[in-house]
C-alpha cells in the first residue's frame, strides 16, 4: 500500500482548538467564559447569573470564602452542566438541591429549571463560538491552514468540539480555489444522506455544533437546521450541542446515530489514527466505549496511533489514553511494532500496532507534519515469522 492510499482518522478534542482561543473544561463558566457569553446576552439570562450559581455549588467552598456548610454539589463545569441537565429533566431530588443553591446565590430564573438549562447551553455555545470573532488568515492559524491543505479524501475528521474551526478552514481553502480535500462539502450533517462520491475529506461532529439549532420543545423531531449565527435565532431555538447530562445520549439516539455509525466505520478501516487534544473525558463513557470498540475491530495489518496532548507525555492524560489503546489492541492479539519510525507493509507477520505519545501541542504537530512522520518510514516487514524486524534507524 502506498502512502497515497493510506486512510487517516483524526480525532479532535478541545486541545485541538485551544491554541486558537477555544475553551478547555476549566474555562467554561469562568470569568473568561462569561466575557464570551456577554456577546450573546438576552433578558432571560442575567449577566453572571450562571457563574454565581456555578460557584455556589462547588465542592471547594472554602476557596470561595463560603461557609463550610455551603452546598457542595459539583467540582467542575462538566459536573455542573450534568447536574443542571438532569435536574431540568425531572430529577426532583436534584432539582430541589439546585433551587436551594439558586436561593442562596441570587434570584430565581424567570424560566425556572428549563430556563437555567437554556442559559447553560447558551453559555457553553458562547464559549465555543470564539472562532466567529477571529480571522483564519491570522498567524496563529498558520499551522492549521498548512494541515488543512494536506487533507484528502482518505482523511476523516471526527470531532467532539462544538466550534466551527474545521468548517472555517474549509471555507478558507475554497476561497483560495480548492475543490477537493477539506471543503464546505466535508461536513456530514445529521439530517442528510451523505454523498461519498466527491473527493472531499469527511467531517463528523459527534456532539453537535453551534452551527446547528433545534427546538427544545420538540427534542425528538428533526426540526434542526444550519445557521450562521445561532444567537440571532428566536426563542425557543437552541444550539444543537450535546452538553453533559442525559440530553447528550438523547441527542445521540435522536439526531446523531448515523454520524456515529459512519465515524466508527472510518476508525475500523483506518491505517493511522491521530488523537489531537482528545483524551477520553472520564465522564464520557459512551464515546470511550464506542471508539475503543471500533479500534479493537480495526482490520488493518498495522495500526499506527499518535496521541497529541502536549509536551508532558508522562502526564496523567497521555499515560491513561495510551494504556487504554494498548490494552485494547493487545487483547485483540496485536503485537507491538518494534519502533516508532517504521511502517511495515502487509505480510505474514502478525497484526501489529504502535501507540506514539507525541510530546507536542497541536500546532507543533501540524508544523512538522510529513508523510514519513505521520505514517512511518516505508519498509517491508519480514515475510517469515521469527525473523527480526529492521533495527531502529536502519
Amino acid at each position: 500500500m502506498s502512502y497515497a492510499d493510506k486512510k487517516t482518522v483524526w480525532i479532535l478534542g478541545s486541545g485541538f482548538s485551544r491554541p486558537l482561543g477555544g475553551p478547555l473544561l476549566a474555562d467554561l463558566l469562568s470569568m473568561r467564559g462569561m466575557r464570551e457569553f456577554d456577546r450573546f446576552q438576552s433578558s432571560s439570562a442575567p449577566k453572571y447569573y450562571l457563574q454565581n450559581l456555578f460557584e455556589g455549588g462547588l465542592r471547594s467552598p472554602e476557596k470561595l470564602g463560603k461557609p463550610t456548610n455551603h452546598y457542595q454539589l459539583w467540582s467542575d463545569a462538566e459536573e455542573f452542566l450534568d447536574f443542571v441537565d438532569t435536574a431540568a429533566q425531572g430529577a426532583s431530588g436534584l432539582a430541589k438541591l439546585l433551587m436551594n443553591v439558586v436561593d442562596q446565590t441570587g434570584p430565581r430564573h424567570a424560566g425556572g429549571l428549563p430556563g437555567i438549562r437554556r442559559a447553560a447551553v447558551q453559555s457553553v455555545a458562547g464559549d465555543c463560538s470564539f472562532d466567529q470573532f477571529t480571522d483564519v488568515a491570522l498567524e496563529g492559524w498558520e499551522p492549521y491552514r498548512d494541515w488543512a491543505k494536506t487533507l484528502t479524501e482518505h482523511d476523516s475528521l471526527i470531532t467532539f468540539n462544538y466550534d466551527t474551526v474545521v468548517e472555517r478552514l474549509g471555507d478558507y481553502l475554497r476561497e483560495k480555489g480548492g475543490s477537493i480535500g477539506l471543503s464546505p462539502q466535508s461536513l456530514v450533517v445529521p439530517w442528510d444522506k451523505p454523498d461519498f462520491t466527491s473527493r472531499v475529506t469527511r467531517l463528523y461532529k459527534l456532539h453537535g455544533s453551534v452551527s446547528w439549532t433545534y427546538n427544545p420543545n420538540e427534542p425528538d423531531e428533526p426540526g434542526y437546521k444550519s445557521v450562521a449565527k445561532w444567537w440571532e435565532e428566536e426563542a425557543p431555538s437552541l444550539p444543537l450541542i450535546g452538553t453533559p447530562g442525559p440530553s447528550k445520549q438523547q441527542f445521540k439516539d435522536a439526531h446523531f446515530k448515523q454520524l456515529w455509525d459512519l465515524a466508527m466505520a472510518k476508525i475500523e478501516a483506518a491505517d493511522v489514527i491521530v488523537f489531537v487534544g482528545y483524551r477520553f473525558p472520564p465522564s464520557d463513557s459512551q464515546a470511550r466505549k464506542e471508539i475503543l470498540g471500533a479500534i479493537a475491530a480495526n482490520d488493518q495489518p498495522y495500526l499506527r496511533i499518535h496521541t497529541v496532548l502536549g509536551p508532558n507525555t508522562n502526564g496523567e492524560d497521555p499515560i491513561r489514553l495510551a494504556r487504554m489503546l494498548s490494552a485494547v489492541l493487545e487483547t485483540k492479539g496485536r503485537k507491538l511494532a518494534p519502533d516508532d519510525n517504521t511502517y511495515c507493509q502487509k505480510s505474514e507477520w502478525p497484526e501489529s500496532y504502535r501507540v506514539i505519545r507525541q510530546p507536542l501541542y497541536a500546532q507543533d504537530f501540524f508544523t512538522i507534519l510529513s508523510e514519513n512522520f505521520l505514517n512511518g518510514k516505508l519498509v517491508a516487514a519480514p515475510a517469515t515469522p521469527g525473523v527480526s524486524w529492521p533495527a531502529r534507524g536502519k
